[in-house]
């Protein structure tokens, strides 16, 4: 998890629950490092499990995208949108951006 969620127990708790209600399993979260980019703490994690070659980031703030690029991680993630009252049937993980996570998952 690189969420902001994973800082908060009570956020964290109900997260890894839906995964694992979904027949995921969640390895870990990454470190929180202060003034780093959330494409760092994911670098930094990945240095630390180096038996992990399968993953996907899958992300809903624009902020992120481009330290994810920028650092060469670009090509594994998936953008979702947290909240669109505009257009909440693109709230989520869409079916679109399930689809791209899971040929991202199935090519690695």
């Amino acid at each position: 998890l690189s969420t902001t969620w994973r800082e908060h127990e009570d956020m964290r708790a109900f997260l890894v629950g839906a995964i694992e209600d979904a027949g995921m399993v969640v390895r870990g979260a990454t470190p929180v490092l202060p003034g780093r980019s959330r494409g760092e703490e994911i670098q930094t994690w990945l240095a630390q499990n180096p038996d992990v070659n399968t993953w996907v980031i899958l992300d809903d703030s624009d902020a992120h995208a481009s330290s994810f690029v920028a650092l060469g991680l670009g090509e594994r993630f998936v953008q979702t949108v947290m909240r669109d009252p505009e257009q909440p049937e693109k709230e989520g993980i869409t079916e679109q951006a399930a689809d791209l996570a899971i040929r991202i998952l199935l090519e690695c």
